[in-house]
């Protein structure tokens, strides 16, 4: 029985962490669709015209960002219980990645029509920095071999059928 009340404690709060998660990123993505429009707003005319003129290139990616983040609000908004609604919470990780992935495509739209003037008649010259590069590489291996290691010893350290965690 004592087994059995600390896991519904445990599962309890896991929901409260879960649940404030999904407040938080109501609370987030609320601010960043207001924000987003804020700056489109804020957009020079000249270059919001510009951008508007480049047609579905620059359209498309735009729209479909718009609408990933507002359905990315109502479906936070529709979670009640994270933990047993995984369906709804799977979908609003795809549209976080789906509004994000086509707010960068996006931004970086805007920026080359907004540094276009400026850079007409500059002479692009690439120069790797393999230093930073290895250095890099070299963070990111250490960081997913701990990721790794990190991950096999939670799966092999749980506490079997009958044991206590500690």
């Amino acid at each position: 029985r004592v087994a059995i009340a600390r896991a519904k404690g445990t599962l309890g709060a896991a929901a409260e962490m879960a649940r404030f998660g999904v407040r938080a990123a109501i609370i987030a993505t609320g601010l960043q669709i207001a924000s987003g429009f804020w700056l489109l707003f804020a957009v020079p005319r000249d270059v919001l015209i510009a951008f508007m003129r480049e047609g579905a290139a620059t359209m498309i990616p735009l729209t479909v960002g718009i609408v990933a983040g507002v359905a990315l609000l109502i479906f936070l908004v529709l979670i009640r219980d994270p933990i047993a609604e995984k369906r709804f919470v799977r979908r609003a990780v795809e549209l976080t990645a789906v509004a994000v992935l086509f707010m960068v495509i996006t931004r970086h739209q805007l920026r080359a029509l907004t540094l276009a003037p400026a850079r007409a008649d500059e002479a692009v010259q690439a120069a790797p920095q393999w230093g930073i590069i290895a250095a890099f590489a070299v963070t990111f291996l250490a960081a997913a071999g701990l990721t790794v290691y990190s991950l096999v010893r939670a799966v092999k350290d749980r506490a079997g059928d009958g044991e206590e965690a500690a």
